[in-house]
């Protein structure tokens, strides 16, 4: 029998056009992430959005005008040099727009990250259609 796929819940923050995202230096090259985590037993999504944000970027999700909203559902399976089993995830992605006073409560660098990886700003740029 198979185990379950772990499932990770992840947030879009978004404010004034830009996404935040946690830039992590990897032996391969740096890799931006979502702040997010692995969803813990008997737990709900939304609860453990909350409480990864909050552990991760010093945000409290409760402080918003409007609650995230679960957007999509990716699941993820790849190979890992030197595993034998595939990597496997279902990632839960809400977004959420941060108003000012919010945008300014969001933490640096990850909280409960010993190398501390900063959280960055990346400015989103929309593209219209091809033509």
């Amino acid at each position: 029998m198979t185990a379950p796929t772990p499932i990770r819940v992840c947030a879009i923050l978004l404010h004034d056009h830009r996404l935040a995202l946690i830039r992590c230096e990897r032996p391969d090259g740096v890799q931006h992430s979502l702040p997010g985590g692995l969803l813990q037993s008997g737990e709900a999504p939304a609860t453990a959005l909350h409480r990864e944000v909050l552990e991760e970027l010093g945000l409290d999700l409760g402080g918003l005008p409007e609650p995230p909203v679960l957007r999509f559902v990716q699941e993820q399976q790849s190979r890992r040099p030197g595993e034998a089993t595939p990597f496997r995830r279902r990632h839960l992605v809400f977004t959420a727009a941060l108003p000012s006073q919010l945008c300014r409560a969001v933490a640096a660098v990850e909280l409960d990250d010993p190398g501390r990886a900063p959280v960055v700003w990346a400015q989103l740029t929309v593209v219209g259609p091809a033509g």
